[in-house]
C-alpha cells in the first residue's frame, strides 16, 4: 500500500540523430552555438501550428544525462520561433517537435545540433551525438542508425583520443549492436573488464562492460561484478552495489536500512555529489517508512527538488492515514505534497511530462481527500476527490468509487445515485460501485422496490458499453504459429487449437505483476469452462536460469494452486526468446487473444485488479466466440 500513489517513471532520453544545423524546415542561429549563447530556433514544417510545442534536450557526457524543457516560442506567419540559452557542459542539443498526437522526426533523421567552443566542435559533442541517437526508436519512432552512431563515436576518438578510456564501455556496447562486430565488442570488453579487475580504475563502468560481455545472463553478470567488488571493496562498483541494496531496503525494509546507510558512510569517503543526493533521498525514504517524523523533517528540509518532496510528503501522509496515526500531521504533510506538485507545474513542461505530473497530482488529491474524510470533513473529501477524478478524466475506477463513497458519507444521496448510475452504465461499474448505488437508492426511495431491476438494466448497458469500447481497440492479423515444449516435455503447436479461442499469457517467475494476476486468470478459467477457450501460459524472459532451474522456478511459482495452468517454455537463444520475439513482447505480463480462425484480435499489457482482468477476459471471449 505504501507505494500505491507513486507513478514511477523513468525517461531514458528523447534524443535524435545528427542534423545539419540548417535545413529548409528548421534553422538555428547562431550557426555554431557555444555555451552561454542564446539560440534562436525557427521551424516552418508541417506541424508549424499554434498548438505545436518545441522542446530542447540538453545532452551531457555520460549515460542518461539530459535536461528537457519546453522552448518559449511564438507562432506567427506559419512559423514557430523560440529562444533558449545554452548552459555550460552541454555537448549536443536535440529538438523535439510535437502537437501531442504526432511529431516531426525529420524523416527518421531527427533534429539536433552540435555545440561549439571557440568556433570548433566542442570536445565530446560527436560522441554524445552518437550515443543519444540510439534512443530514436523508442521516443520518436525514428530510425536508429547503429553504424552512424559508431562512426560518430570513432570520429570523436580521432579528434580526442584521450576520451577513449573513459567512454569506451559505451562505445563497446554500441559496437555490439552491429552483429558483424559483436565478437570484437565482447573481446574488447573482456580486456577492459580484466583491467578493471586488476587495477580498480574506471570500475564505475563495471556493470556496463559486464553487460556487454554476458548480455542478460544475470547470474554470470552478478558473478563478474562481485569479483570486482571482492578485489576492490572500497571502489565505485562496491559503492553502487551497497547503494542499490540500501535503496530497496529503504522502501521495503526500513528497519534494516539505517544499518546499511551507516556502513556506506563509514566505508566510502570518496562519494560524488550525485550519489550523496541519492543517498540522502533514500535516507528520507527510510525515515518515512519508520514514521520517524523528527528525522524525516530534519533531512527533507535540505531537499529542494519539488518532485521528490511531493512524492515523499504524499507517501508519508498516506501511510499515516491508512494506519490511523497522527491524522492532523498527515493532513499537513499532504498539503505540502500538493504545494510542491503545483510548484512542478509552474514551469511549462513537455506534454508527456505534464501528463505524468497531472496524474501524480490526481493521486495526491486522492490522498488528501482520504485524510479529510478521516477527519470528518466529508465535503472537503468530496471536493478534492472530484478534482482527482477530473484529472483522471473520470476514467479511474478507484477515484470514481471514492467520489461516490464520499458523497454517500456526506449524505448527498441524489448526487451519489446520479454519479453511480452514470459510472455503471458507462463501463465503470464494479462490485463496490453497485453497493454504493444500492445505498444511495434506498436512502432516496426509502426501500429497495425496483432496485434489482434498475441495477440490472444499468449493468447490462455498462457491459454493452464496455464491449463496444473493446471492439474499437481490436486488431486483425494472422497470429504467428509456433511450437513449444510444455513443462512436461510435450510439444504443443498453436495451430492445433484452431477452432477455439486461444489466450496467450506471457509471464516469468520473477515478474510480480504476472504472479499477482494468476488468481484472476484461474478464476476466469473456471468461469469460462465449457466455452471452448484455451489458456496457454508462456514462460519467457527467464534470463538467469538454466533449463533445470527454470523448470524448478516454474514449479515453485505455480505450486499446487495453479497446477491446472498449461505452461509452455519459450525457447531461448542467447538473450532472445523465440515466441516472445514473434509476438513482439516488450513487457510482461501481456496477453494475446486469438479467435477461432487463428486471427490475432487483441492484446492487453499489465495487471491492475482481479475484478478488472476477469471482466476483460470474459468480455473478450464473448466477442470472439
Amino acid at each position: 500500500m505504501a507505494m500505491k500513489k507513486i507513478f514511477f517513471f523513468s525517461f531514458l532520453i528523447y534524443f535524435t540523430s545528427s542534423l545539419c544545423a540548417q535545413n529548409q524546415v528548421l534553422t538555428i542561429h547562431p550557426l555554431k552555438p557555444e555555451s552561454g549563447d542564446t539560440v534562436t530556433v525557427t521551424y516552418i514544417g508541417d506541424l508549424a501550428k499554434p498548438d505545436t510545442e518545441i522542446s530542447y534536450f540538453f545532452n551531457y557526457m555520460g549515460e542518461n544525462r539530459f535536461k528537457n524543457e519546453i522552448i518559449p516560442s511564438e507562432f506567427q506567419n506559419n512559423k514557430i520561433t523560440g529562444r533558449f540559452k545554452l548552459t555550460d557542459s552541454v555537448l549536443y542539443v536535440s529538438i523535439k517537435i510535437t502537437n501531442g498526437k504526432e511529431f516531426d522526426n525529420n524523416r527518421d533523421k531527427g533534429y539536433g545540433f552540435n555545440v561549439y567552443e571557440n568556433g570548433k566542435p566542442k570536445k565530446g559533442t560527436f560522441f554524445t551525438q552518437g550515443a543519444v541517437s540510439l534512443y530514436n526508436k523508442y521516443f520518436f519512432n525514428a530510425k536508429v542508425d547503429t553504424l552512424k552512431a559508431i562512426q560518430l563515436m570513432e570520429k570523436e576518438y580521432q579528434l580526442h583520443p584521450d576520451l577513449k578510456e573513459s567512454t569506451l564501455p559505451i562505445y563497446l556496447s554500441t559496437l555490439k549492436l552491429d552483429k558483424s562486430k559483436e565478437a570484437e565488442a565482447v573481446k574488447l570488453s573482456t580486456e577492459y573488464y580484466n583491467k578493471i579487475l586488476e587495477t580498480g580504475k574506471n570500475d564505475n563502468f563495471t556493470e556496463r562492460i559486464v553487460e556487454t560481455i554476458v548480455g542478460r545472463d544475470h547470474q554470470k553478470r552478478d558473478s563478474l561484478i562481485n569479483e570486482v567488488i571482492k578485489k576492490h571493496p572500497k571502489g565505485k562498483a562496491a559503492l553502487r552495489k551497497q547503494y542499490i541494496d540500501f535503496y530497496f531496503m529503504a522502501m521495503y525494509l526500513p528497519d534494516s536500512a539505517l544499518t546499511r546507510y551507516s556502513s556506506i558512510v563509514e566505508n566510502f569517503s570518496d562519494i560524488e555529489p550525485e550519489m550523496r543526493t541519492q543517498l540522502t533521498h533514500s535516507l528520507i525514504t527510510t525515515y518515512r517508512g519508520l514514521l520517524d517524523y523528527d528525522n524525516f523533517e530534519k533531512h527533507i528540509s535540505k531537499v529542494n527538488d519539488p518532485s521528490f518532496l511531493a512524492r515523499e510528503y504524499n507517501e508519508i501522509a498516506w501511510k499515516m492515514a491508512t494506519k490511523d496515526k497522527d491524522i492532523d500531521l498527515a493532513k499537513k504533510y499532504s498539503e505540502k505534497s500538493l504545494l510542491n506538485v503545483d510548484k512542478m507545474m509552474e514551469v511549462k513542461k513537455p506534454e508527456t511530462t505534464r501528463i505524468i505530473f497531472l496524474r501524480n497530482k490526481a493521486n495526491y488529491l486522492d490522498t488528501y481527500a482520504y485524510i479529510l474524510n478521516k477527519l470528518g470533513d466529508t465535503q472537503g473529501a468530496v471536493d478534492n476527490e472530484v478534482k482527482s477524478a477530473e484529472l483522471f478524466n473520470w476514467e479511474n475506477l478507484g477515484a470514481n468509487e471514492n467520489v461516490v463513497q464520499y458523497l454517500v458519507n456526506n449524505k448527498q444521496f441524489e448526487d451519489a445515485l446520479s454519479k453511480s448510475e452514470n459510472f455503471i452504465k458507462d463501463k465503470y461499474g464494479s462490485a463496490k460501485m453497485d453497493s454504493l448505488y444500492k445505498v444511495a437508492y434506498i436512502a432516496l426511495n426509502g426501500d429497495d422496490n425496483g432496485l434489482h431491476q434498475a441495477l440490472e438494466n444499468l449493468k447490462n448497458a455498462g457491459n454493452l458499453s464496455y464491449i463496444e469500447e473493446l471492439k474499437k481497440k481490436m486488431i486483425s492479423m494472422p497470429a504467428p504459429d509456433f511450437s513449444l515444449k510444455d513443462d512436461e516435455g510435450n510439444t504443443v503447436r498453436l495451430s492445433d487449437f484452431k477452432g477455439s479461442v486461444v489466450i496467450l499469457d506471457f509471464w516469468a517467475s520473477w515478474c510480480g505483476p504476472c504472479i499477482a494476476s494468476f488468481p484472476a486468470m484461474l478464476k476466469a478459467m473456471n468461469e469460462l469452462k465449457g466455452k471452448d477457450v484455451v489458456f496457454l501460459f508462456i514462460n519467457t524472459q527467464e534470463y538467469d536460469n538454466s533449463d533445470e532451474k527454470r523448470l524448478e522456478a516454474i514449479s515453485k511459482t505455480l505450486d499446487d494452486k495453479f497446477a491446472d495452468f498449461r505452461v509452455l517454455i519459450d525457447e531461448k537463444n542467447n538473450d532472445q526468446f523465440l515466441v516472445g520475439n514473434l509476438y513482439n513482447v516488450k513487457a510482461i505480463p501481456v496477453k494475446f487473444f486469438i479467435d477461432k480462425q487463428g486471427t490475432l484480435r487483441y492484446s492487453s499489457t499489465g495487471f491492475e485488479s482481479e475484478e478488472k482482468l476477469v471482466k476483460e477476459l470474459k468480455a473478450l471471449v464473448n466477442v470472439l466466440k
